[in-house]
């Protein structure tokens, strides 16, 4: 039995591997590429067959690290958006994509590099600017950004179900507008500081491996 155990431990260790290596390869190839990189591309970097391949992507997804559209391409990976959102950031002449108003806010952290956010208040559409300088937030327009922040749901894919309500507002009085139009959400409202600072906590060590995470 112990022998049996021991075998069925070791298969385990290269799936966990390989999927590690490819959820930080995708995260790098996004900001590389300035959009989400391809089946075919992900197969040359890592040297594997397309059926590994999707087999280590539909795990990713099991576990709401990327999304997958119904071609098998990656449609998000968590804080990116492959298609265009009002979460506009940008990096170094890239315009990246983020899910929802806090992945936004922690692409700067994870990519450790400077950036701008442009996005809109969704309550009234005004647009809205924040300036990233040394990890820190240099500048904010207008400067009483709220955050509305809904909490991880049990339903499904977070950027189904979650992230459509993560948004941000020119102010508290915005935000308290739009959160008594939308009472069947619990959720809460944060300074920008304080959704910032969920975003670093959240993704901010995304691009270190982390052997133990999935299996």
């Amino acid at each position: 039995m112990e022998a049996t155990a021991n075998r069925r431990g070791s298969s385990t260790v290269k799936p966990v591997q390989e999927t590690e290596k490819l959820r930080v390869l995708v995260l790098n190839e996004f900001l590389r590429l300035g959009r989400a990189p391809t089946r075919t591309e992900l197969t040359q970097r890592l040297r594997m067959a397309m059926s590994e391949l999707d087999r280590y992507l539909r795990l990713l997804e099991r576990d709401d690290i990327l999304v997958l559209g119904e071609n098998g391409e990656i449609t998000a990976a968590y804080p990116y958006s492959a298609s265009q959102t009002i979460h506009k950031v940008e990096v170094e002449g890239k315009a990246l994509f983020a899910n929802c108003a806090v992945d936004a806010l922690a692409i700067p952290f994870m990519i450790r590099r400077d950036a701008v956010i442009e996005s809109q208040c969704s309550s009234c559409g005004t647009p809205l600017r924040i300036v990233f300088e040394d990890s820190r937030i240099s500048v904010s327009q207008p400067s009483g950004i709220q955050v509305w922040y809904l909490p991880p749901q049990p339903c499904g894919a977070s950027v189904k179900y979650q992230c459509p309500a993560i948004n941000f507002f020119c102010n508290e009085r915005h935000v308290e507008k739009w959160r008594s139009e939308h009472l069947e959400l619990a959720g809460k409202s944060l300074t920008l500081k304080e959704a910032a600072e969920h975003g670093r906590r959240t993704y901010g060590n995304s691009l270190q491996i982390k052997h133990n995470r999935l299996g």
